[in-house]
């Protein structure tokens, strides 16, 4: 139990991990990626701690001497680790209580209990060595958590919030001592919304402001969803963000072409390694999201590879409006969900032959694409009548903010007319928002607030927009709709028999054995990064890493 016990602590020492990642250490061990082994560590010694606890008990109850418990330090401290090890282990290994418990309870219980154990521990036997194994494991800890504190904690006093339709995105200029260049993630506090709560996120370059850093937040948990809820429009307040610390992402230089795949939220360390290894690696990404907010802000945002291919799978329910024309052919667009497996494998095999993609995969491609820049030409260039104006204001308001928030700032604000002006100015409008006059005819045509809102209703019900933070586990990317998406998508797709072409669209299927006659010699050149919540997209690339022997990697914020 003891080295389980140590290493259980020195896992979580993210500063010494992410030191000794950047030495010649990194090479035998994977300091990028320690959680697997501290969780099979906190397991052991769960486990070890039952049985040595349970075992001591019920030796000195038979022999009558149960006083030990509460007389002896052994037996105090051995009461206490017993008592510990449940609430370090159960929340976090137990898949029914993780979902119960609130991630904040269960991350404060994790801490404070090992915490306690590991003293309890320590302190347990003192004629023995167990302090001298023990404590050294403790205080590299504590030495690691006081590292982060005073030289890996910065205050960023001008963060700009910008609101996205199920998220937020957080974005500063890299403060002095900040390693930007660092692929990995980041600590996140704001103290407006949480004093005592930091959340992990990946951190990538920002695609607008170079010198700039940002983080993506998806509102699908309580302490996410206030932050949505309180980032009503663009903003600029503070937080303190600890780190860069390695990831597994950190692995992409050792590989000459990448296969980034990325689920909602999950494309941020994707960017991130596009923006680092473009010039140098070829970076193909496939990309599920059913948040147009996400995918229109990232197109319009993002510089793809135009060496490598760009899958985006738009699987959500209100029409893409983006212009696309600036975007290269590689990069593909869909309006379904992807057999992860054969886009992989076609996509491999398409590249190391030489062979592209097939014309009617593009051509697909392409008109996903044209419906995209038409209903973004649309909303810029509103139709003459001032309701079609109005109309437009509405839209775009509501691509920025949620149906609730819209109903609440302008349908139940004041008078027809006065909402149509406050649209006006607000709203992000097209460049011909509705004037004082439009406001007038408006008011004529919509002279109640039922009126009114039975208009924003009608165009969010367009849209496909959720009607409530509610719903955000069923229109959000969230792990447990992700896992029933995927899982209904792969199932359906492995018996079908008819042909598919890379992408699922049409023509080919490429068999194993001529693919691996193809490729075989350079499959060691490619590794696959996984990012995002869906447990059965990892299961089906990491069968499909093995089948092929190709690196697999994951960068999953799951604890």
């Amino acid at each position: 139990m003891y080295p389980s016990l140590v290493l259980l602590f020195v896992t979580k020492a993210h500063g010494l991990r992410t030191f000794l990642g950047r030495s010649c250490l990194a090479v035998w061990v994977p300091f990028h990626d320690l959680h697997a082994l501290h969780a099979a560590c906190g397991r052991a010694v769960g486990v070890c701690a039952l049985i040595h606890g349970v075992g001591h008990v019920a030796r000195w109850a038979i022999r009558g001497d149960s006083r030990f418990l509460y007389a002896h330090v052994t037996g105090r401290t051995g009461v206490l680790a017993l008592l510990a090890a449940p609430v370090v282990v159960l929340p976090m290994a137990w898949g029914r209580l993780r979902k119960k418990v609130r991630y904040e309870v269960r991350k404060g219980l994790h801490t404070a209990g090992a915490l306690a154990m590991g003293i309890a521990v320590a302190l347990h036997a003192p004629k023995s060595v167990v302090a001298y194994v023990v404590g050294p494991a403790l205080a590299v800890y504590a030495a690691d958590v006081l590292y982060q504190v005073f030289a890996l904690t910065f205050h960023i006093e001008t963060t700009v919030f910008h609101r996205l339709e199920r998220g937020v995105q957080l974005s500063f200029e890299n403060p002095p001592g900040f390693r930007a260049d660092a692929v990995g993630y980041v600590y996140v506090m704001i103290p407006w919304i949480a004093k005592d709560q930091w959340h992990a996120f990946s951190l990538y370059q920002s695609p607008e402001h170079p010198g700039y850093s940002s983080v993506c937040v998806s509102a699908v948990g309580d302490w996410t969803r206030k932050l949505h809820a309180e980032v009503t429009f663009d903003t600029v307040r503070p937080c303190y963000v600890t780190g860069p610390f390695t990831s597994p992402y950190a692995t992409a230089s050792n590989f000459d072409n990448l296969v980034l795949v990325a689920s909602g939220i999950g494309i941020t360390p994707a960017i991130n390694i596009l923006a680092a290894a473009k010039e140098t690696r070829r970076c193909n990404l496939l990309w599920m999201c059913r948040d147009a907010s996400l995918v229109e802000f990232y197109l319009s945002a993002v510089e793809f590879d135009d060496d490598g291919y760009t899958v985006v799978y738009y699987t959500g329910k209100r029409e893409l409006c983006v212009d696309t024309s600036r975007l290269p052919a590689r990069v593909l667009v869909f309006a379904k969900r992807p057999n992860l497996p054969r886009a992989i494998q076609g996509l491999i095999h398409a590249i190391e032959t030489g062979t592209g993609l097939p014309e009617d995969a593009v051509q697909a491609s392409e008109e996903a694409k044209a419906r995209a820049s038409d209903a973004h030409r649309r909303q810029s260039e509103p139709g003459d009548a001032p309701m079609d104006r109005f109309a437009a204001a509405v839209r775009a308001a509501l691509r920025a903010d949620g149906r609730d928030d819209v109903v609440d700032r302008f349908v139940l604000a004041g008078a027809p007319r006065a909402s149509a002006r406050r649209f006006a100015a607000v709203a992000r409008a097209p460049r011909r928002g509705p004037s004082e006059a439009d406001a007038a005819r408006v008011a004529a045509e919509l002279p109640s607030r039922e009126a009114l809102g039975a208009f924003v209703h009608a165009h969010a019900n367009a849209m496909g927009h959720a009607p409530s933070l509610a719903e955000l586990d069923v229109h959000g990317e969230s792990p447990d709709s992700l896992r029933e998406e995927f899982s209904q998508s792969h199932e359906s797709s492995k018996n079908s028999v008819s042909a598919a072409d890379i992408f699922g669209e049409a023509g080919v299927d490429v068999d194993r054995e001529a693919f691996f006659d193809a490729c075989g010699a350079r499959l060691s050149r490619w590794e696959i990064l996984y990012c995002g919540g869906a447990q059965p997209v990892v299961d089906a690339l990491t069968k499909f890493s093995r089948e092929f022997f190709i690196s697999f990697r994951k960068e999953k914020f799951d604890w």
